[in-house]
């Protein structure tokens, strides 16, 4: 006799369900199991009509999360070749394993939502789908971690960033989890053997086909094929698990600090750096960690879908069982991305490019007039106190007041009103507040009242052909004379470049990045003339910085007003192509590379034969510059085409031999090449039909392609503009031997590193240990091996005072600083003084009362810029009195360099010289100056004459440590099986797909 359960259905109703295996395989095969269903539902509608609102209202929206999450977390990662690394290979692939897994289950469960006779086998299902999913996700981290780590780990320990693996390391992970989907090919196999009528299997989840037989009790060769899994799953699960603690532990025991290898970061200011940084325990810590978050999804799973059983049909049962089996089979899928992908830094940066807003159309740009180009072009000039209202408005903000919160949309409404204003009075043709007749032709410009006295600012003079159309990536070409009277009232636009690069435009970064419009046409400078008009005035020439990726002449900080008026000398600043439109390389006269550079060349030709109009002298032609535009100017020394167009050189925290700006030819080409494929052209078919393609691209797009997929582009060494690498330039004394004043500030790192590394941070006091000080060595300097990093630790240490919490940072700030700027700079200065050149040095040690940045980063990169531009000389903006006389000092001592090659007055020895004995720097702080020799110059010493020849020599020992043949024979036979394993499964797969739909 068969047991029942009397449940209530319906008012007056009273049905029995069955509560054995057996019972219900019979009970479902009776005429009164429908009939009981339809009785449940019309008794039950209001509950089976919740069930079927909250699946809908639960599964439209994850649907939605899933498919968008994943796809773009995917996309952001595919389009940014930076981050084709270890740690965001796992969670692109549970992304797509999320959407096929979504795209694959939730079909049955739509059928559920609409169908009321659903069968528990379909549940039942699930619980195979999540267990599958839970074995794929174990699968995927431990062959991630193998396939990348055990491999580098044990046969390249020393040299871990010049391995690479990485498509070798997708085949296997690809192949792990296509292996787990192709598993359900033995569903096909075992149908027939089960004597099941193929309308049983079910089309939309090949999966379930298997549970569905078992479930049914249909046939004893499907319950042993169930058993069989599960145990094959444990089995796996188990030997999976093993492996995983084995390379656990065989990369803790050749790592023991914790680092997996140096990263492959790029120098500091280098877009192109970055690297991994991730050690292998956090790496395995958070493998782990997902790891437990889907297998307790898996328990859920099996609790819900076995616990539950198939008598238990109750309204309350069926609705809880249908929601939360929605709920575990979709939160996992778009999870996902958010607890494992979306929380790290640089995906979320990725994601933000991808969906940055379309700049808005620039009014200004729309009615500001046209660029004298040509012969044919007359600008209209304004009256003098027209003139002078606008140059009112033209007054800009200090850089303390940049940093400040500014409404949206204020710069565009200023704009807006300048040149309307500008562009309703372009009619008149009167004679302007400041004219100058020059042999490029006649410039009108602005006058400035500045420091009690006169300023004539020309602003946005053509000193090149447009570089648009078919000049996109070649060299600059000469500007004709125009005719009338050129309108030089109003800054140029700056050139084509990533606004974002800096970060939010709201950062404090804003004091860099132009705030005007940006334009592919903008190769024009910038004239301040004092008054009365000089004659044979020194002439200094800006050239600004930003990594060779950004900047322009047109920033606020660059407002060469100040230093005009206080030291009597004309002051340019240049715009120069920057990023892809500046240095890409192709080896052809349709991009020969550098075109940055000799955009400034082109510049200073123009300099030299119209500065005299100015009242500027041609042959006391000064260039100083910051950055990479301190190590623009060392290239112009290096150039044979450049380095007769000035004189003396000023390099500010920018010496040429620093740790980065410069390509090979092979390398900048090959990057090309890349980038080339990335923007849809081909890369295959030579470097003219990649150029060809590149021209019909819109620059912004070229610059944003860049951006996204982390291609920098830098001046390369091409034979041509640049012959040689500038070490070997300043040894073989093939360079300008110019007068020179080098320097660098204090704390040059702390800016970099709060951008580059997560312990340091302006928001604390970014205390580190001794693991994370020689991790942050191995980042910013990946090229020192393990005994360097070992010299620079014993080095750099306080042994003395290891108690105190700030010991390694502060040794890692002097490191850096050493090897960034300090020594590149001793070097440069040591090969002009072997050229017989004047050279001084400096070192600028004053935090403004201004900073913005907390005290521990201390004078930061860049921070003398508005010292040496004047900015404390303005007393609305509230500098204390010694800072404004250390900007007059500073004002002082570089034009008094451009003057005579010797910073001090009157032949005073306040600045002694730089000499190759003992070296020696000037401090420039709000005390008297003085000089510094000693310690900090033993440090170079250290690096040039200890570390260099360790390294050769180590270098040579560790490369003979690498792979037995053996080992080395397995790591080809893994990836020959990986291979093979995937063809396998994709044909398995395409098999199983095509059965299940056509059969």
């Amino acid at each position: 006799m068969a047991n029942h359960t009397n449940v209530s259905v319906g008012r007056n109703s009273t049905a029995f369900f069955p509560t054995t295996p057996q019972d219900m395989d019979n009970w479902t095969r009776s005429p009164d199991y429908n009939s009981s269903i339809d009785d449940q539902t019309d008794g039950f509608l209001s509950s089976s009509l919740t069930a079927k609102i909250l699946q809908v209202c639960w599964l439209v929206p994850s649907l939605v999360l899933i498919l968008g999450f994943n796809v773009v977390f995917i996309i952001a990662v595919v389009r940014s070749p930076s981050l084709w690394k270890q740690r965001f290979l796992l969670p692109v692939n549970l992304a797509v394993l999320d959407i096929l897994l979504a795209l694959v289950c939730i079909p049955s469960s739509v059928n559920n939502i609409v169908s009321e006779s659903a069968t528990d086998s379909a549940f039942l299902c699930l619980t195979q789908c999540g267990v599958y999913y839970g074995t794929a996700v174990c699968t995927l981290m431990t062959l991630t971690l193998m396939a990348w780590d055990r491999y580098q780990a044990i046969c390249n320990p020393f040299h871990y960033q010049e391995v690479e693996a990485v498509r070798w390391t997708g085949i296997r992970v690809l192949a792990a989890w296509v292996w787990s989907i192709s598993l359900s090919v033995v569903s096909v196999i075992f149908v027939p053997m089960a004597g099941v009528d193929i309308a049983h299997v079910q089309k939309s989840n090949m999966l379930c086909t298997v549970v569905d037989i078992g479930a049914n009790r249909q046939s004893g060769i499907a319950r042993n094929l169930q058993h069989f899994g599960g145990v094959l799953i444990v089995v796996s699960v188990a030997f999976i698990l093993i492996s995983y603690c084995k390379v656990y532990r065989e990369i803790l025991r050749l790592h023991p600090v914790g680092d997996g290898g140096v990263p492959a970061g790029g120098p500091p200011g280098n877009p192109q750096g970055g690297g991994d940084n991730h050690s292998p325990r956090r790496t395995i810590s958070i493998h782990l960690s997902i790891f437990m978050i889907f297998m307790t999804t898996v328990c859920a799973n099996g609790v819900i879908g076995h616990m539950i059983t198939p008598g238990q049909t109750t309204a309350t049962t069926s609705v809880l069982k249908r929601v939360v089996q929605l709920v575990y089979l979709t939160v996992p899928c778009f999870s996902n991305p958010m607890i494992y992908g979306f929380r790290s830094e640089e995906i979320r940066v990725a994601v933000g490019r991808l969906f940055r807003r379309p700049e808005w159309p620039n009014i200004a740009a729309l009615i500001r007039r046209h660029r004298g180009t040509n012969q044919d072009t007359v600008q209209h000039l304004q009256t003098v106190s027209q003139l002078q209202a606008a140059s009112q408005n033209l007054d800009v903000p200090s850089p303390r007041a940049q940093c400040a919160a500014r409404p949206e949309g204020s710069d565009m409404a200023h704009h807006i009103l300048i040149t309307g204003l500008a562009a309703l009075l372009t009619s008149l043709e009167v004679q302007a507040a400041a004219d100058v007749t020059t042999p490029a032709g006649r410039v009108a410009g602005l006058e400035l009242d500045v420091l009690g006295t006169t300023v004539h600012a020309f602003l946005g003079i053509p000193f090149a052909q447009p570089p648009v159309g078919e000049r996109r990536f070649r060299r600059a070409e000469p500007m004709e004379p125009w005719d009338g009277i050129y309108n030089a009232t109003r800054k140029p636009s700056a050139c084509v470049q990533d606004l974002a690069f800096y970060g939010r435009e709201d950062s404090i970064y804003s004091t860099w990045t132009p705030n005007g419009p940006i334009s592919e046409d903008c190769l024009y400078l910038n004239v301040w003339q004092p008054t009365p008009v000089p004659t044979g005035a020194a002439v200094l020439v800006w050239i600004y910085g930003g990594s060779f990726q950004v900047g322009s002449s047109t920033l606020d900080l660059y407002d060469g007003k100040h230093l005009a008026a206080a030291e009597r000398v004309v002051v340019v600043t240049v715009n120069y192509r920057v990023s892809t439109l500046g240095f890409l390389y192709a080896g052809t006269e349709g991009a020969p590379g550098n075109v940055g550079l000799t955009d400034q060349a082109m510049a200073l030709k123009w300099v030299t034969q119209n500065i005299a109009s100015f009242g500027g002298d041609p042959s006391l032609v000064t260039l100083f510059g910051e950055s990479a535009g301190g190590i623009s100017i060392g290239y112009l020394q290096m150039s044979s085409d450049s380095r007769d167009l000035f004189h003396r050189s000023i390099v500010q925290s920018g010496a040429m031999t620093m740790p980065f700006g410069r390509d090979s030819a092979s390398a900048a080409y090959n990057k090309t090449v890349r980038f080339a494929g990335s923007v849809g052209c081909p890369s295959d078919k030579g470097a003219d039909a990649i150029i060809a393609c590149l021209m019909d691209k819109d620059g912004r797009h070229l610059v944003d392609t860049s951006v996204l997929g982390d291609i920098s582009f830098f001046p390369v060494i091409d034979g041509s503009f640049l012959i040689e690498n500038p070490a070997d330039a300043l040894k073989d004394g093939n360079f300008k031997s110019a007068d020179l004043l080098i320097g660098s500030n204090t704390n040059e790192g702390p800016l970099f590193w709060t951008e580059d590394l997560p312990e340091f941070s302006s928001n604390t006091n970014s205390i580190i240990t001794k693991e994370q000080f020689i991790k942050a060595i191995q980042f910013y300097f990946p090229r020192l091996n393990e005994f360097a990093v070992d010299a620079a630790v014993y080095q750099y240490t306080a042994w003395g005072h290891q108690e105190e919490e700030a010991m390694y940072r502060d040794a890692f700030d002097l490191l850096y600083g050493d090897l960034f700027a300090f020594c590149p700079d001793v070097i440069t200065a040591r090969a002009h003084v072997k050229q017989g050149a004047a050279t001084y040095m400096y070192e600028f040690s004053h935090r403004a009362s201004s900073s913005a940045w907390p005290d521990w980063m201390g004078v930061v990169h860049g921070a003398e810029m508005e010292f040496v531009f004047g900015w404390p000389q303005d007393a609305a903006l509230g500098y204390t009195a010694e800072e404004v006389e250390l900007s007059r000092r500073i004002m002082r001592n570089w034009a008094n360099f451009a003057r005579t090659g010797n910073p001090n007055n009157n032949n005073e020895a306040t600045w002694g010289a730089f000499n190759q004995t003992d070296g020696g720097y000037t401090v420039l702080d709000t005390h008297a100056p003085r000089m510094k020799t000693g310690p900090r110059f033993a440090s170079c010493d250290f690096w040039e004459s200890y570390v260099k020849p360790l390294m050769a020599k180590t270098d040579a020992l560790m490369k003979g440590q690498s792979c037995d043949p053996a080992t080395q024979s397995d790591a080809r036979a893994d990836n020959k099986t990986a291979f093979w394993l995937l063809s396998l499964s994709l044909s398995n797969l395409i098999a199983t797909y095509f059965f299940t739909l056509y059969s």
